[in-house]
């Protein structure tokens, strides 16, 4: 699973956001190597656990400056220093993606969450009924002025888990999964 890496292994365990991608590609690169036949890899995010920092030293007489980690170290750009909803109005801009298409693409997402079928999950942390005509109206979040992104078309800040069994087609063949064929 994501953090799998102990400090000194070549990688950076806490990469946000990819690495349960990584441990998917390390988990494929095993399989392709013969190390395993049969593997099992993923990861997790938790935002809504995301702590407060502050930094170390001496506590000034006024108090301490809390930041929160989302922003500082999540959603902020490392190179530019720049929110990365800002990022997502830049690279509309950069590719010609107008605001319509993005909260078409929004709607029709939400669209698809609510069609999901029924799965043990109580509730869905981010669908909520939404109401579609409001979308084109409402205000950008990031660029006051000519910005494209909105709430509906952002990323939110969620919660979630993901895993995949990965094997070889050698052991797609093999007994162990014979009675799933069944």
């Amino acid at each position: 699973m994501a953090n799998v890496l102990q400090g000194g292994g070549g990688q950076a365990p806490t990469r946000q956001a990819v690495l349960g991608m990584k441990a998917i590609m390390m988990a494929s690169q095993n399989l392709m190597c013969g190390h395993q036949d049969v593997t099992v890899a993923g990861g997790m995010e938790s935002m809504s656990n995301v702590p407060y920092v502050m930094n170390r030293g001496a506590t000034p007489y006024s108090g301490v400056k809390l930041e929160d980690l989302i922003v500082k170290d999540g959603l902020t750009d490392v190179y530019n220093k720049i929110h990365m909803g800002s990022c997502a109005e830049n690279t509309a801009k950069k590719l010609n993606i107008a605001r319509d298409e993005q909260d078409t693409y929004a709607v029709n997402s939400y669209t698809r969450i609510k069609g999901k079928p029924d799965v043990v999950v109580k509730e869905d942390e981010e669908y909520k009924p939404v109401d579609f005509s409001r979308v084109p109206r409402l205000k950008t979040g990031f660029q006051k002025q000519n910005g494209t992104v909105t709430a509906p078309s952002a990323s939110t800040l969620g919660d979630g888990a993901a895993a995949v069994v990965l094997m070889t087609a050698d052991a797609t063949r093999g007994s162990m999964l014979n009675h799933w064929r069944e």
